[in-house]
């Protein structure tokens, strides 16, 4: 995993657990999916795109926080991201397990296969529908 050198922001309240590692030189992520700029000295904002998965802008680019997340810290399995340049081409895709994707917790994020992902959110899907009947 990059950069395991841990730290502390200024002037915020860390939850239960909470670690933070430095992405860059200017901003920290903690394993709880929150960003902090160190140069605004505060957390940053994070906005959903169009699918609903939540990103900062750094130096003008979007950055997912999932994906982030797992990067530096791993995910709920302990497994990361060092040997894997891109998800797509090894047929990966990060879940969220309780599907709320605003939810960045490492305990929340697992690295499982696309067909994985797709028949998880299928299933899930379809046990809502069955639980909406009764």
């Amino acid at each position: 995993m990059q950069n395991e050198k841990p730290c502390k922001p200024q002037n915020i309240r860390n939850k239960k657990g909470e670690v933070w590692k430095f992405v860059g030189d200017k901003h920290l992520l903690s394993n709880y999916g929150r960003w902090y700029s160190i140069l605004r000295t505060r957390i940053m904002k994070q906005a959903p795109n169009n699918w609903g998965y939540m990103r900062v802008k750094i130096n003008k680019k979007h950055v997912f926080t999932h994906i982030a997340v797992v990067k530096h810290f791993g995910d709920v399995n302990g497994k990361d991201l060092t040997n894997i340049n891109s998800l797509n081409e090894h047929g990966l895709s990060i879940d969220h397990i309780n599907r709320n994707k605003r939810n960045n917790a490492v305990s929340n994020l697992e690295i499982v296969t696309h067909i994985e992902n797709c028949n998880r959110k299928y299933k899930t899907k379809e046990t809502l529908n069955e639980q909406a009947q009764f």
